[in-house]
């Protein structure tokens, strides 16, 4: 997949967890429409349908990685598929913005016009790593996701652990897995600092049962967390170290 084609699976990425099944169909990028008028088939990058309509989409959108703004002829040509595939609505996306021109043509003819930065659309590519290691529940994918892309950027530990406070445990459990499975050492130091400086009593247990799984407790770092730990059911997890 090259870059232009994962900008555009950023935007399936989104509106897949917007418009949820089963009340929405989202089809990813090289979705192919008849057009009306045009009579050829129209390779559309996502587009959106109500479950009981997959003839005519609810809107579609056209993905434009460009280092300059769009003007106002990208809009009128994004128009003009709109109008061939009888979409209702279009959203035309770009990291680098438009010119005014084409604001000006985008809001006369209904268009929504989104600013999507390269960066933002690698994040959101990391919901489909979500989806692979826990795809019995979606509800929380989105919030994986922004964990699993800080794990793969971030140096700062307080991030990893900002976009874990709101993921239920057992979507945590299975994230904490296939983190150590892509960087053991990072995995065990973010659930060291969870062990120590977490406020939660809870989130120490759990990673603190982590580390005695991964065998990652050495006698400095097992003294230490006896010496100053107080909640009683991390104690007798502690105690409980060989």
């Amino acid at each position: 997949m090259n870059e232009w084609e994962k900008y555009e699976r950023a935007m399936f990425n989104e509106l897949y967890y917007q418009f949820r099944k089963p009340y929405f169909v989202v089809k990813p990028a090289k979705e192919k429409l008849i057009g009306k008028y045009s009579r050829i088939k129209r390779e559309i990058d996502v587009s959106v349908f109500d479950k009981d309509n997959l003839k005519n989409p609810l809107f579609i959108v056209e993905c434009k990685r460009h280092k300059r703004k769009l003007n106002v002829k990208h809009v009128e040509g994004f128009f003009g598929v709109i109008e061939d595939v009888e979409a209702k609505k279009g959203i035309l996306v770009c990291p680098s913005g438009f010119t005014k021109g084409a604001c000006n043509y985008a809001q006369a003819k209904g268009i929504a016009l989104w600013i999507l930065s390269v960066q933002d659309s690698k994040r959101l590519n990391f919901r489909e790593v979500a989806r692979i290691v826990f795809p019995w529940d979606e509800v929380f994918h989105p919030i994986m996701g922004d964990a699993f892309y800080s794990f793969t950027i971030s140096i700062l530990i307080d991030e990893w652990i900002d976009t874990l406070e709101g993921i239920p445990f057992e979507e945590w459990e299975v994230m904490i897995y296939t983190y150590r499975q892509n960087n053991q050492d990072k995995c065990n130091k973010l659930l060291r600092i969870i062990v120590q400086l977490h406020h939660d009593s809870g989130w120490r247990f759990q990673a603190l049962r982590f580390l005695i799984e991964f065998s990652a407790i050495d006698g400095a770092f097992h003294k230490m967390l006896l010496k100053y730990e107080k909640d009683q059911e991390v104690l007798a997890l502690l105690k409980s170290i060989n």
